[in-house]
């Protein structure tokens, strides 16, 4: 696939490492049926675009979840849970949300994981500011029930600033 010349120019400047502080890649094993696939970001701003129930979603709250929010407090914070919550139907365990988050010269793994009923991980959080958006809870009525029409689907938006 050919390349227009602004991405190629992005590309370029990706590649020498202009964006200080961004996230390279994320892995996803235990959640909605994700068995560690591995989601690498090569460009400064990236789309998730796919039908309905392909993951879109998971892949944006695990990237969200793995910060600890410098611009928030504590209560206001994003956890894994607050995405990925036990329910009366389900327990999750042997869940794990890896990442490579670059630092400057620096590439660095990080992971939350909820081996068994506790999620651990979460202190070693690196900080940044997370603004996570769930778009489909401002769309018209008509719009969220499902299926029944076809230009849907799920809107959601992460910004890692």
């Amino acid at each position: 696939m050919k390349l227009s010349r602004e991405v190629r120019k992005l590309e370029n400047t990706w590649g020498r490492g202009d964006f200080p502080k961004h996230l390279e890649w994320i892995k996803i094993r235990g959640v909605r049926g994700w068995a560690g696939e591995r989601i690498d970001f090569k460009f400064p701003i990236v789309a998730i675009v796919g039908e309905n129930g392909v993951g879109k979603s998971t892949i944006l709250q695990s990237a969200a979840s793995i910060y600890k929010d410098s611009s928030k407090t504590k209560n206001e914070q994003y956890y894994p849970s607050t995405f990925f919550p036990d329910t009366a139907w389900e327990e999750l365990t042997d869940i794990e949300i890896k990442a490579s988050i670059r630092e400057g010269s620096n590439s660095l793994e990080i992971s939350v994981r909820k081996p068994t009923t506790r999620w651990r991980g979460i202190e070693s959080r690196r900080e940044r500011n997370v603004e996570y958006l769930d778009l489909r809870r401002i769309q018209p009525l008509d719009a969220r029930m499902g299926y029944s029409s076809a230009p849907s689907g799920n809107f959601d938006l992460v910004l890692l600033i």
